[in-house]
């Protein structure tokens, strides 16, 4: 430890800083490239006279930029800095066909920089890259930094690539928008969080096996990874079991000032099966720990034609700005009454009081899914309801452990549990 810290502390000593006015060439067009660096190691500046944010990791010599609009990036750089800091080099990324020029046989193109007073530097052909599949599978299980912790962090991947190869879709929750080049096989994304990026991901698909996916990630802030230790990261994914029919629905924001709701909503001939929901602290301070959670469970018409799953949420702070969305797990409906929705008689807690609770399928029944909702209409209490235990047990029922909290045993909720039953095949 003390050898690597003296090692970095070395390289700060040198060419930490980027800052700087670079002449940049990229895939033969020449430019300049306007760099500012904070003492952390966020970038901001310009690139061919456009927005630039990105970071610079001095001990990695690695920094990634991003070319346009915070909110719609169209070009990622990944550039290797030479030891003595006057020069860039590597490849840079085409996020979108329409402003940004990629093609579903190619999004990526090596550029190199140097410092002012010297002319762009040459580069050579673009490195030839293996085809790979014509499409992205939908859905995947990522397998996110293996080759630091010899076994995974697991998350789930939905992504949906379209025309000219562009890819939207969901990576550990949150929203992405990138491209996908068959011809060569390279898939790129960054992944958003409230309306900004935060990390940029790199990989090639079909390289280990079919499908699969395998390469780098980026972050850009210090909050996500990013340090003057280091920006690079592995990632590879692979593609999940088909589920017939199987779709995730986001709902619309609710905005919690003081009650948020979000509704989302499956589509015509699918019911939803699950729900669950996302809050978000839009001002990045602990105001969230006055949120109330009111009820995340599919809406009691889920297993009619008003398919949908609820999120709500409140806030006694009248001035947040917290958010909460809900999240359908829609599956086709198939004919006839197959699922029902069951739910229990509220049960009242006072403060500092539990309740086991418990709702029952019908005879033939198991629950699929179950949920939560408080009828509490006072906005005076934060937090006060805890489900401590919700399982379903082999009989066909859903059992729960509810706790109010709250230390004012005035503090009422009146609290139900729901379930999903399917029948037993």
């Amino acid at each position: 430890m003390i050898a690597s810290i003296a090692a970095g502390t070395a390289w700060a000593q040198g060419t930490a800083s980027l800052a700087g006015i670079w002449k940049i060439n990229g895939n033969g067009w020449p430019g300049d490239l306007v760099i500012d660096q904070a003492a952390d190691g966020a970038l901001s500046g310009t690139i061919y006279g456009e927005t630039m944010r990105g970071f610079h990791s001095s001990s990695q010599r690695l920094a990634v930029l991003l070319r346009g609009p915070l909110a719609a990036p169209i070009q990622a750089f990944i550039a290797e800095v030479s030891a003595d800091g006057h020069s860039l080099s590597g490849t840079f990324y085409l996020l979108n066909a329409t402003d940004a020029g990629a093609t579903p046989g190619r999004n990526s193109f090596s550029f190199a920089a140097r410092r002012s007073g010297a002319a762009a530097p040459a580069i050579g052909p673009p490195t030839q890259s293996p085809a790979g599949p014509t499409a992205l599978a939908r859905d995947f299980t990522v397998f996110n930094r293996p080759a630091e912790f010899g076994q995974a962090q697991r998350f789930s991947m939905s992504l949906v690539d379209g025309a000219n190869g562009a890819v939207t879709g969901i990576a550990f929750g949150d929203p992405v928008a990138g491209h996908y080049a068959g011809g060569t096989g390279t898939l790129v994304f960054v992944r958003m969080s409230g309306g900004l990026p935060y990390q940029v991901f790199i990989g090639r698909v079909g390289t280990a096996a079919p499908g699969e996916i395998s390469g780098e990630f980026y972050p850009l802030t210090r909050g996500v990874g990013a340090s003057l230790g280091r920006i690079r990261y592995d990632w590879s994914a692979t593609p999940a079991a088909a589920i017939t029919g199987y779709q995730l629905v986001f709902g619309d924001v609710g905005r919690i000032a003081p009650l948020g709701v979000s509704i989302a909503a499956c589509p015509p001939g699918k019911v939803a099966v699950g729900a669950g929901f996302r809050m978000r602290d839009v001002n990045l301070v602990w105001e969230s720990s006055n949120m109330h959670m009111n009820q995340f469970s599919p809406h009691r018409a889920a297993v009619g034609s008003d398919s949908r799953a609820r999120g709500t949420m409140q806030n006694p702070v009248s001035v947040s700005r917290d958010e909460v969305t809900a999240r359908a797990i829609c599956a086709p409906k198939a004919g006839g009454p197959d699922l029902l929705f069951v739910e229990s008689a509220a049960v009242q807690l006072r403060g500092q009081s539990s309740a086991d609770m418990r709702v029952e399928c019908p005879v033939g029944h198991k629950p699929l899914a179950f949920g939560f909702r408080d009828d509490t209409t006072s906005l005076a209490m934060g937090n006060h309801a805890l489900v401590q235990d919700m399982t379903p047990d082999g009989d066909g029922a859903l059992n729960a452990t509810v706790r109010n909290r709250s230390v004012i045993q005035s503090d009422r909720i009146d609290v139900r549990i729901s379930a999903i039953c399917a029948p037993v095949g």
